[in-house]
């Protein structure tokens, strides 16, 4: 299959953007790029995406073999996890006063 001028342009952009990144940070990406595949390949996987910026109120949820309605449950449900992990090393409740 031949490439168009476009589609050309939009993967040496993608090159560049890939070139920037640093070996760690390739690494990381190649594991969160091969599960995002893993997760479309098989039908009883589901994840997203969540992209946020400090400055931005908003987030971006992109969902991978799932529905809006199955992301917000697993959401609600990380919500008590990251509570947790984040309240391991706090102090008792009594001394946060």
């Amino acid at each position: 299959m031949r490439r168009t001028l476009g589609q050309t342009k939009e993967a040496l952009e993608f090159m560049i953007k890939i070139d920037k990144l640093t070996s760690d940070q390739r690494s990381h990406m190649r594991m969160i790029i091969e599960r995002l595949i893993d997760c479309c390949l098989n039908n009883e996987q589901h994840g997203m995406v969540v992209l946020a910026s400090d400055d931005d109120p908003h987030a971006e949820v992109f969902t991978v073999n799932c529905s809006e309605m199955d992301a917000a449950l697993a959401l609600y449900k990380l919500q008590e996890v990251f509570t947790a992990m984040n309240m391991v090393d706090a102090p008792e409740q009594g001394m946060m006063n």
